[in-house]
């Protein structure tokens, strides 16, 4: 029985109105939340564009603007715009207060055994993807390197390579138990779920090229040659082994230095731009029948197309899952300038983008796996409500009970299920890096960022001091 198709002899009790309209207040209140969020960052990209930073700030500073559930969202965002806005003590104060979050999240999850795939993910406090968590750690690097503070910069760059490690376990502790919450019905009746195997893919979060340069320049700013000539071979395996994220031309290593210069001073240049990829809804139909659950996407220019085992009766639904998408970034190149020459264009380093569409792709049948479970549960539940209201009717007998139950588990079953959209939308896109000597001095350096017809989108200049005695020679320019 569909909603539209409900109808009624009876009239609702006071106690019967009171339970429909607090379902139908959860669902609302669930979409209102992603409104309020897209509208937020509408907002916040506007601003971004318009170099005006102060803006950006006073849509993320109040954290009455976010729900309790959305607590790390406002760590990240405030992490990385007070970073733009060059408050490097308040970023990192932010960035850390958000890495233990996530931290005491996946904590809490173990120790209580609450990961249970009943619950829709907006239900709980957001806890981060793993390219999200992995770029904490380079951003409290970069505000300890504006501060001159290698040694911290060091520890942060050392414990994101550590994560990397750190997810696989902790993803593989996801599949095992989605396998073990798999319903029988999506197993093969012959196969009594001895061999059910479901196709969730392996995990495989990419290493970062940004992480590991950071690493090559500490290294060879602290002496340690042979260390930073790892890094560099580290970073030449990150674009083999990761051609399809990696998918631009790769980093000119040979003009980045192991070795101090004796006579000059190095200039390392990081040129950030644009914003990452965002989550938006995907809706999918899912069909069951003949043993057979098809799933088929209904959202425009996304498609998907999946069919399961399924030994069971539940008829028709939907689910929807978060997808991520690419923006329409306007720069597209960086031209680095000093004492008024063109001196190079900045290599690209890193797209995080391409980590956050990559990430999705690789978890992408886990997380509809992870829908098709909680969905097929609710789904279950309303029909075999709603076939107890047929065989009533059938009998002539009084259904209305049962109809308004069948209502109620619909309805619920729609308000648990809208996408969880939320992410560290305000996290830059394309890392630009390049290194110069220069002799030691005041020099006036600039950044001309260009977009894809090479008119300029935005503009840095600075003043900087270049001296031999620096822990670090960096400057970072942020144009989003």
């Amino acid at each position: 029985m569909k909603i539209q198709d409900f109808t009624y002899t009876k009239s609702f009790s006071p106690r019967v109105l009171i339970k429909f309209s607090a379902l139908v207040l959860v669902l609302l209140t669930s979409c209102f939340a992603n409104q309020n969020r897209m509208e937020r960052y509408n907002k916040i990209e506007k601003s971004l564009k318009q170099g005006d930073t102060k803006t950006s700030l006073s849509y993320v500073n109040n954290i009455k603007k976010y729900s309790k559930k959305d607590r790390l969202v406002y760590m990240m965002d405030n992490g990385a715009l007070n970073i733009y806005d060059r408050n490097y003590k308040e970023s990192f104060r932010f960035l850390n207060d958000a890495d233990k979050y996530q931290e005491d999240l996946y904590t809490q999850s173990v120790t209580a055994n609450i990961s249970t795939y009943l619950i829709n993910d907006n239900q709980r406090p957001y806890s981060g993807e793993d390219y999200e968590i992995l770029y904490l750690n380079a951003f409290k690097a970069f505000a300890f390197l504006a501060e001159d503070n290698n040694e911290a910069a060091m520890v942060e760059i050392r414990k994101g390579i550590n994560k990397l490690s750190v997810f696989e376990i902790r993803y593989q502790k996801q599949l095992d138990k989605l396998k073990e919450s798999t319903p029988k019905e999506f197993k093969h009746k012959d196969s009594k779920g001895k061999n059910y195997e479901s196709n969730l893919g392996k995990y495989d979060l990419t290493d970062s090229a940004l992480l590991r340069l950071i690493s090559l320049i500490l290294h060879r700013d602290d002496n340690h040659s042979d260390d930073a000539l790892i890094d560099k071979n580290k970073i030449n395996e990150i674009w083999r082994l990761y051609a399809d994220v990696y998918d631009f031309r790769k980093l000119d290593l040979e003009s980045i230095k192991l070795k101090k210069s004796q006579d000059k001073v190095l200039l390392d240049i990081f040129a950030f731009s644009g914003l990452t990829a965002k989550k938006s809804p995907w809706n999918l139909d899912v069909f069951t029948g003949n043993g057979i659950m098809n799933i088929s996407s209904n959202t425009a220019g996304r498609k998907y197309s999946a069919f399961y085992p399924y030994h069971g009766s539940i008829g028709s639904f939907s689910i929807s899952i978060p997808f991520m998408q690419r923006r329409n970034n306007r720069i597209t190149k960086a031209i680095l300038y000093v004492d008024g020459q063109e001196v190079k264009r900045l290599g690209l380093v890193e797209r995080t983008s391409n980590l956050a569409v990559n990430q999705f792709e690789k978890q992408k049948d886990f997380i509809v796996m992870k829908s098709l479970i909680r969905a097929t549960a609710k789904a279950a539940a309303t029909y075999a409500i709603q076939e107890e209201a047929r065989k009533k009717r059938a009998k002539g007998e009084d259904s209305s009970a049962l109809e308004i139950a069948g209502l109620f588990s619909s309805v619920f079953a729609s308000a648990t299920e809208v996408a969880d959209i939320r992410s560290w939308s305000t996290l830059p896109d394309n890392c630009y890096f390049g290194e110069i000597e220069v002799e030691e001095g005041v020099h006036n350096v600039e950044i001309k960022y260009l977009d894809v017809n090479n008119n300029a989108a935005a503009n840095y200049k600075i003043d900087f001091e270049a001296k031999k005695s620096n822990t670090n020679n960096i400057i970072l320019s942020y144009a989003l």
